[in-house]
Formats: C-alpha cells, structure tokens, sequence
C-alpha cells in the first residue's frame, strides 16, 4: 500500500474506532448545543455503522487515488511522445505522487531540474479530479460488494455533498 493511502486512511480509521470505543460519544454530541455534521448524523441515527463509514472512506480514498494517477497518466504523456521524460520518469513521478515526488526523484538523480520544471508545468492546475465521479464510483464497489446497501450509498452519498456544501459556502 502507498503511503499516501495509508495517511488518507489512518484518519478515519481512528476516528471510527474512537466512535466503536465509546458508543455514547455519537449520542452526547447529538444531544449537545453544537450541531452534528450529516455524517455523524448518520451513524447517530443507526443508518450506517462506524466500520461502514471507515469502509466508504478508504474506497473513497483509493479512487481518488486512482483517479489521480490516471490524471497525472494523460497530463504527462505528451511530455513522454515529445521525448522530455521517458516512459520510465511518467511511471515513476506518477508512483512518486506528482509534484510531491518530484523532490525525491531530484535527489535519486532519476530525472534532472529541466525534466521536473517541465512535469511541474504540464501539472500545474490539471490534476484536479471530480470528486462527485469518485464517491459515486466508490459508492458502486461497495453497494457490489455488499459493504452498503443502495440506500446505505444513497443516504452517505448525500451526507457527503452535503457536508462539501456545507464546508465550500
């Protein structure tokens, strides 16, 4: 596993196990003056549980994830037909997590400052994925999977836009 991934879902996994710890911390904060979010809401109503909204975020991690190489992939290609990196550096800065990487493939001497210039350039402002494509395909998997059910996605699905609404106003 990357360790961009494990960061994206050592988080949730806390705070969930905090949530499964400690049953009467959702129902307090519910009781409490201070509004709970949509998701909490969730798990505070019994609609989905703690492990499914671990489950949803880690799917929801690794697509974005996937959703961000790919990205990279089609951004960076032209660089590789033009002969500024080759086939190798694409894979390498793409596994290196992008501009992040590019520091550390500096340092190894894998690609040289021009070649990181020319990446930084290609990505700069086109990696930015459709959140809402990447929860509703991570939603799909686990309605496949049996983890939620349809209602499940549509209710956390709907928690989730809310709650980026909520945070962009």
């Amino acid at each position: 596993m990357k360790n961009r991934t494990a960061a994206l879902i050592a988080a949730p996994v806390l705070a969930a196990t905090m949530l499964v710890s400690a049953p009467g911390a959702v129902a307090a904060t519910s009781a409490d003056t201070k509004p709970v979010g949509p998701v909490a809401q969730l798990i505070a109503d019994g609609t989905i549980t703690p492990q499914q909204l671990v489950a949803a975020r880690v799917a929801i991690a690794k697509e974005a994830e996937a959703a961000r190489d790919a990205k990279r992939t089609a951004v960076l290609t032209p660089l590789v037909t033009a002969g500024t990196i080759t086939q190798a550096d694409l894979d390498a800065i793409v596994q290196a997590n992008g501009r992040v990487g590019l520091r550390q493939l500096i340092a190894r001497r894998a690609i040289t400052h021009p070649q990181a210039a020319a990446v930084r350039a290609a990505l700069r402002g086109r990696e930015v994925i459709d959140r809402a494509s990447v929860i509703d395909a991570a939603m799909a998997d686990l309605v496949s999977a049996g983890t939620l059910t349809s209602s499940q996605s549509a209710a956390l699905d709907a928690a989730l836009t809310a709650r980026r609404a909520a945070h962009s106003g």
